[in-house]
């Protein structure tokens, strides 16, 4: 998730209770294979990370 683009911050939706949490994604993300792919629809910028833990993300889900 971006937190600030050109040094300025982004606003980011994130709502926690005692069990619970929720973020409001903005741009595309998705999970192939081991690879966590991110997609930013202002830019169109694709960027692919390798070594993220995706496994405990599939996990929850």
């Amino acid at each position: 998730m971006r937190l600030a683009r050109d040094g300025d911050p982004e606003e980011v939706y994130f709502e926690e209770t005692d069990t619970q949490f929720a973020i409001g994604w903005k741009d595309q993300y998705r999970i192939e294979g081991d690879a966590f792919v991110y997609f930013d629809e202002d830019s169109g910028r694709v960027v692919t990370i390798l070594g993220h833990p995706v496994h405990r993300i599939t996990d929850w889900g």
